[in-house]
Formats: C-alpha cells, sequence, structure tokens
C-alpha cells in the first residue's frame, strides 16, 4: 500500500512563522511582564490566556517556533474542557473531537475480548464529556485565544537562567535558540528575530512550564525524584477512509486497545475525527530507527484481530516519546513556580497528563492574577502546591499501577494471570460497569477535591457524608435566571466578568418560607466589606425548589415588586428580586455599585431538578434541611473556598477568607 508521509509543516504553520517577536533589547519597556512563562505547551498557554483575561501583562518564550509539536496527549476530559471553556476556547475544541463512548479491548490470541462503555455517566454534574480532542488541537485553539487577547510570544527563543532581583520579582536571561522537532526541518529565521541573540527580561513571576526536562527546573536547583520507565513509545496521526474504517469493525468504538500479555507489547487507535486515527505502539527497546510507517504498520499486522488493521491513505506526524514516573521535590521558590510536566511526569496510561496539567494552570492563574491586582496576599501562591502536589501523587500512582499492569513482564506465570484476569472481568462485568462511577469521576477530573488540603473552610452545621462541602468543586446544575427565565449552568457564572473575581451564593431552601427583603438586604451588606476593599465579589441567590415534587419558589412576591422581563417561565413567580429593588444606597461607591449590580438570582430550571440523577439542585447536594441557609464562595476556578450551612452570617465567612488568604486582611 502506498501512503504519503509529512514530515514539513502546514503552509498555515510556515505562515506564521512571520509573526515570531524579536527579543527584546535588555531594560528597554518591552522587557518587563508581570508574569513571564517558560513554555507554550497547552499549560503554558492556558495559563497564559486565564491570566491575560484578567488583565495581567503576559509572556510566553519558547524554542518550538511550530506549534503542538509535542503533541502526545488524545483525549481531553470533562474538567479540562470546563477550564478551557473559562478561556473562551471550550465550544469550538468541543465540535473537533468526538464523544468518548467506548473502547474495545484484545488480550491477543486473535480475537476481541470485551469493551469499557462507563464513560457516559460518572454519577457527577456536569455537561462535559471526554472526547478525543487531540492535544495539538488544544494548543492550536489556546495559541489563537492567547495571540487574541495580547498575549506576547516570544517563539524561536529558550530560558536559559534567572536571578531575583532587588525590586522583589526575577530577572530572566534569555536566548535565541528556535528548535523544530525531527524529521521537520527548520526554515531560516526572519533577520528582525535574528538581530539579537541574548536578552534580560524583568518579571514579577516567572513560571516553568517547560516539560519533563525543564530548564527552569533545573535552574531553581529542585530535584525530580522518580523511574523511567524501559517501554517507549511510537505515535502517528493516520487518516483512513470511512470504508475502510467500516470494513475492519472499527465503527463502533472510539478506542482499540491490544495488548499483548507475552511481549507487553500494546497497540492502540482513538478515533479523533471522522477519517483522522492517532495510532500508538509501545514496547521495550524501541528506539527513533523504529520510527517508520512501515515498521508502525508490520505492528498492526502482527497484533490486530481479524479481519485485521486498516489500510492507511496518510501517516504523518510520527513521533518517538520515552515516559517517565517523576515529581519536583516543590513546585515554587519565592517567585518561581513549576506547573505541568515540569512539575510531575508519568506514563499515559489513564490520559491524565494534558489533564493534570492544564488543573494546574487553572489553579495557579487567579490566584497570581489575584496577588498582582492587590486582592489577595502573597501567600495564596502557597497553596497552590498543597492543593495540586496531593493530586498528581494520586494521578502517578494510579497510572504507574495501570502502566506496569499492562506492561510489566515479571514471569511467563505473570502473563498468563493477567491475561487471565482481564479476560474474566471483561467478559463478566455488566454494560456500563467500567471503569466504575468512583473511579471514573475522578479519571474525568470532577470529584477531585481540595477538602482535606486545609486550604478550604467548612462553617457552620456539618454537611452530611457525601454532601458537596469546601474544597469541592461547584456541581455544573442547569438553573433558570429568575429574572429572564434562561437557563444558566452554575460554572457559567465563573465566566462573567471581571474572571478573577469570587462568587458568593447566598442559597436557600424554600419549602417553609422564603427570605425576606431585609434579610436579603442585611445578608448582602454584610459581605460590603470585601467590594470596599476592591476584592471582586460577584453575588447570586439561589432560590432551592420545594421538597414537594413539582413546586418552585413562589414567595417573591412579597419580597420584590419588579416585574420580570423576558419570556416567562410559568414554573417561575410573576415577580423577581433586583439590586433597583433593594433600595439600595452604593450609587456613591463604585466597586459597592458594581456589587450589586451584578446581583443574580437563580432557581432551578426544572421542577423535578431534586430528584433528577445525578442530582441537579443545589440545596440537595449540599445536604440542606427545610428552610436551611447557606453561603458558598466559589473561587474563579470552581472550586468552593468556603461553605457555611445553617446561616447567612457575612463575619466568620469573611474571618475565613482572610485567614486563609484568599483575601487581604485590612492590617495588611
Amino acid at each position: 500500500q502506498r501512503f504519503r508521509t509529512h514530515h514539513a509543516p502546514p503552509l498555515t504553520t510556515m505562515s506564521k512563522m512571520e509573526a515570531i517577536l524579536p527579543l527584546p533589547a535588555s531594560d528597554s519597556p518591552e522587557a518587563t511582564a508581570e508574569v513571564l512563562i517558560a513554555g507554550a505547551g497547552p499549560v503554558g498557554l492556558l495559563l497564559g490566556c486565564l491570566l491575560a483575561q484578567t488583565g495581567v501583562d503576559v509572556a510566553i518564550v519558547d524554542p518550538h517556533v511550530f506549534p503542538g509539536e509535542a503533541a502526545k496527549a488524545s483525549v481531553t476530559m470533562p474538567r479540562s474542557f470546563e477550564q478551557l471553556e473559562l478561556a473562551g476556547v471550550g465550544g469550538g475544541l468541543r465540535a473537533l473531537g468526538r464523544p468518548m463512548q467506548a473502547v474495545r479491548v484484545s488480550l491477543g490470541g486473535g480475537s476481541w475480548v470485551g469493551e469499557i462503555t462507563g464513560f457516559g455517566s460518572p454519577g457527577v454534574a456536569s455537561r462535559q464529556c471526554p472526547r478525543t480532542v487531540g492535544q495539538n488541537f488544544v494548543e492550536e485553539e489556546l495559541n489563537r485565544r492567547y495571540l487574541e487577547l495580547g498575549g506576547r510570544f516570544y517563539r524561536g527563543a529558550r530560558f536559559v537562567s534567572y536571578i531575583e532581583s532587588s525590586e522583589g520579582g526575577v530577572e530572566v536571561n534569555l536566548e535565541h535558540s528556535p528548535y523544530a522537532r525531527p524529521p521537520k526541518i527548520l526554515p531560516p529565521m526572519p533577520a528582525n528575530v535574528t538581530a539579537r541573540m541574548k536578552t534580560t527580561m524583568k518579571a514579577k513571576y516567572l513560571v516553568g512550564c517547560d516539560g519533563k526536562q525543564s530548564h527552569v527546573r533545573t535552574a531553581m536547583g529542585v530535584r525530580y525524584h522518580g523511574h523511567d520507565y524501559s517501554e517507549t513509545f511510537l505515535l502517528a496521526d493516520v487518516e483512513i477512509p470511512l470504508a475502510e474504517v467500516e470494513r475492519t469493525g472499527f465503527d463502533k468504538h472510539s478506542m482499540h486497545i491490544m495488548l499483548d500479555s507475552p511481549t507487553g507489547s500494546l497497540v492502540s487507535f482513538i478515533r479523533l475525527q471522522e477519517t483522522r486515527w492517532r495510532t500508538i505502539f509501545c514496547q521495550k527497546g524501541l528506539t527513533r530507527d523504529n520510527l517508520t510507517p512501515e515498521f508502525i504498520q508490520r505492528q498492526w499486522q502482527e497484533f490486530c484481530p481479524a479481519p485485521g488493521p486498516f489500510v492507511p491513505t496518510e501517516l504523518k506526524d510520527l513521533a518517538f516519546f520515552e515516559v517517565a514516573c517523576k515529581l519536583a521535590d516543590t513546585y515554587r521558590k519565592g517567585k518561581v513556580l513549576l506547573a505541568g510536566d515540569a512539575a510531575h511526569c508519568h506514563s499515559p496510561a489513564g490520559g491524565q497528563g494534558m489533564n493534570t496539567g492544564l488543573q494546574d494552570a487553572a489553579n495557579l492563574a487567579w490566584k497570581i492574577s489575584s496577588v498582582l491586582k492587590g486582592h489577595a496576599p502573597d501567600k495564596l501562591l502557597d497553596s497552590y502546591e498543597l492543593e495540586r502536589r496531593p493530586i498528581a501523587e494520586w494521578v502517578l500512582s494510579n497510572s504507574d499501577a495501570m502502566f506496569q499492569g499492562m506492561t510489566s513482564q515479571t514471569s511467563a506465570a505473570f502473563n498468563f494471570a493477567r491475561r487471565m484476569f482481564l479476560k474474566v472481568v471483561l467478559g463478566l462485568a455488566p454494560q456500563g460497569s467500567l471503569p466504575p462511577k468512583g473511579f471514573t469521576a475522578k479519571l474525568f477530573g470532577l470529584s477531585l477535591s481540595y477538602a482535606d488540603n486545609e486550604t478550604c473552610r467548612v462553617l457552620g452545621q456539618g454537611p452530611s457524608r457525601g454532601a458537596v462541602r469546601a474544597g469541592d468543586r461547584l456541581p455544573d446544575l442547569c438553573c433558570r435566571d429568575a429574572e429572564s427565565s434562561a437557563k444558566v449552568f452554575t460554572l457559567e457564572l465563573l465566566a462573567a466578568l471581571p474572571q478573577n473575581a469570587l462568587r458568593l451564593l447566598l442559597v436557600v431552601e424554600t419549602s417553609t418560607d422564603c427570605p425576606s427583603n431585609a434579610e436579603i438586604k442585611e445578608a448582602l451588606a454584610g459581605f460590603e466589606l470585601l467590594p470596599t476593599r476592591g476584592v471582586p465579589l460577584r453575588p447570586v441567590v439561589y432560590l432551592s425548589g420545594s421538597r414537594g415534587r413539582g413546586k418552585t419558589p413562589t414567595c417573591w412576591s412579597h419580597c420584590m415588586g419588579i416585574p420580570v422581563q423576558g419570556p416567562r417561565d410559568p414554573r417561575i413567580n410573576n415577580f423577581a428580586p433586583s439590586p433597583e429593588g433593594l433600595a439600595l444606597n452604593a450609587a456613591d461607591d463604585e466597586a459597592l455599585a458594581a456589587y450589586y449590580a451584578s446581583l443574580r438570582v437563580l432557581v432551578p430550571a426544572d421542577a423535578d431538578a431534586r430528584e433528577q440523577v445525578p442530582c441537579a439542585e443545589i440545596a440537595t447536594v449540599l445536604g440542606m434541611h427545610e428552610g436551611g441557609r447557606a453561603v458558598l464562595v466559589v473561587r474563579p476556578d470552581g472550586y468552593i473556598a468556603v461553605s457555611q450551612l445553617g446561616s447567612w452570617a457575612a463575619e466568620p465567612v469573611t474571618a475565613a477568607l482572610e485567614e486563609l488568604g484568599y483575601v487581604v486582611c485590612p492590617c495588611e
């Protein structure tokens, strides 16, 4: 079979060469940034986008002149889509991939032995599902968004070293060092780019997102503990005609995995788009000399069950890579931090590499922004490692166990036992039961929590077992705006400006009574201290439905006298609260005016929200009692900083935010 191999970058990538910025002259205004990011992979790009959206001056430096050259990840998880959506790229990316619905498995012997289909219902509320969106597509969209936001890019240049500045930041040495991953050929650089080969930039913070061989980590003097794997990987993207996919029976599953127990070899096919697939071959002893279309196709022939592998029309973006399982000793030294593979790396098992790094970026971005804007003290950045390191340890432990379990060659008896065990499990497990829901929710990033890291605070009545609490991700529940009846999801609230704001949720269970106008006024006024200090705080009142099926709140008529604007929902009362209805006198204070003007009131989207699976009603997932009140302070990354059940009292909530470092104390 004849097919094409693509080694040169596509024309659209070549055209971006003209946009490469020359290094700025040392001590020039252009040689300063609030945050300098080393590494333009998905982690560095998401960090750059989230910072730029909040008005932070960001610059990214990366030696790769072509984006997406080190793309390995093939699946983007739901929690990553939630964060990418906040960066303004989620919708476009979802359209590029296919929902991850079923995985077909072969254990050798010339047959398929089972399938894994439990990806559709992790038991946690989210609009997102895992999709076969490759890392290269994520990078491309984030690259576009970062430039759209006005971010500066110094491609073809690399980080060399840094020193701590007497001004409280860092001075970072950079040099012109363009790189193109083989077999691509490095094109000539424009004259204005090569005119300056070295420079020094000043930044308030430096973040190393430069991969497992991180130069930033080395410059910090931070050790990288763990082990390398003897197995290596070959990767390629292939084009397969639809007729060929259907002929071989590959059209009914999103992914196909072939594990040969006697040799520990693994072949996988992931359907990225209609006719594009990504294939990976893993085995001990592979070298770069094996990175040829002919060798890869021979492995397909050897390991694919009948009717054999499909015949491709094109192989492109061939890559060889090695993997390890390692963790940095620390994520922070002063004004320098690490994220993504620079902080942790592991095998591809479980599809967690890119997704864990993206969550690092989402966790860190709003914290750096809050500190730079003066909303929070510098100690808030210490919570970054406290929260993200345990997640990395969990990911490394699980991915290592999965990878070793699939590829280890302990003995012939072990290989036989492994094959028999997997065959029995895959053969007997009920449809949709694999992977288990609890593990699936963690794998998707939806149930990973910071509740036990002492960075969030539970106040008031203790939450019931299994209830959402401080440290957990706010469930993405469908609600309705009480004024317009428009549907809105809770995590969509985080996208409203300013994107580094804390969201104040005042939740009330309304089956026995409804809050009076005076009670709402008093509750909102209790939190005025924060916006008057410059802390962006945006309030939301959430009215739960009655515990009686089919009922919703009907009490606003005695609280407010403001007619609802927009389409009318018959399940929502004809009247809804508004800032004007509260008769607040905040016009003389711009911060307070913004605080009250942003007030929104939400109700459950459906009458049976409480009974839906997973539950779609906030008061219920919080475990609230009838007539109960609760306060949630939600961070820009969607996690709950403080939860208080039993009252709307502001003083303990504000005190907790100050103590935890979410907001600046008046004395600071």
